[in-house]
């Protein structure tokens, strides 16, 4: 895991000022500081509403991880200077007296091999190409009431699709296909929980060949499985073409695993 235990928002950058003396001049090591929005106020101009009110926390410190986009920069130059952002987020939105409302998101941020957990403490592991997307959605009945709903979200990832090795001793960058795998959405009912699942199986491509509606989780028989083929002519690029979509009720067919992860 090419990443840093440091978790502030300062993060140090090997550079050359604009006045560096030669072309051989070598970067030295500073550091630099990175900010964050808190809180967005949106106002009425015309009919003279209230100001709609949103602020921002962030939890559990910034990542940073060497970057693998630079271009520009000798291997030996890179630092952990490429930010990765915050894995959980809390949006709160009004202002006191009145009761606020209070989402919490959890997010992949591409660091790879790092273990991204829904509030159930269920891990999935992250991979650079997961990064920006959503681990889970939590919406709670109001800032400092109890949890109502959650999603969490697995990505699935295939094998590379393309490969660009580079000079200077610089990282192989890798490209890939990505696509949602899985989806379990939990709502509190009384003092339990009632859950639904969708999981998903993809080709080499990212296209679905399986969706699978897993119904209530408790019990069985309200299952919908659907599956698609696809009419391609690769010699034509034409390769997202839709043959057959087939949607039967039950769980879905025994298939081929998905390529990829």
């Amino acid at each position: 895991m090419d990443t840093w235990a440091f978790t502030r928002r300062c993060y140090p950058v090997k550079w050359s000022p604009p006045n560096a003396p030669a072309a051989n001049y070598e970067p030295y090591l500073d550091w630099f500081h990175t900010y964050v929005v808190t809180q967005i106020l949106e106002t009425d101009r015309t009919g003279g509403a209230p100001a709609k009110q949103t602020d921002y926390t962030y939890l559990d410190g910034m990542g940073w991880t060497k970057s693998k986009d630079d271009e520009f920069t000798d291997a030996k130059h890179l630092t952990y200077g490429d930010r990765r952002g915050y894995g959980r987020v809390q949006v709160r939105s009004g202002v006191a007296p009145d009761k606020r409302t209070l989402k919490e998101y959890r997010y992949f941020r591409g660091i790879d091999g790092a273990a991204v957990k829904d509030h159930e403490g269920i891990a999935v592991t992250d991979r650079e190409a997961f990064a920006g997307m959503a681990r889970e959605e939590a919406t709670y009945n109001w800032d400092g009431g109890k949890l109502e709903t959650t999603t969490s979200h697995e990505p699935w990832r295939s094998a590379a699709t393309a490969t660009e090795t580079r000079a200077e001793g610089l990282p192989t960058r890798y490209a890939y296909a990505t696509a949602g795998k899985s989806e379990q959405t939990r709502t509190a009912v009384g003092t339990g929980w009632r859950g639904t699942r969708t999981e998903r199986t993809f080709d080499a491509l990212g296209q679905t060949l399986t969706e699978a509606s897993l119904g209530d989780t408790a019990k069985t028989g309200d299952e919908r499985c659907t599956t698609t083929t696809y009419a391609r002519n690769p010699s034509l690029n034409i390769l997202t073409t839709v043959s057959e979509t087939k949607t039967v009720a039950g769980p879905a067919a025994p298939h081929r695993p998905s390529p990829g992860t």
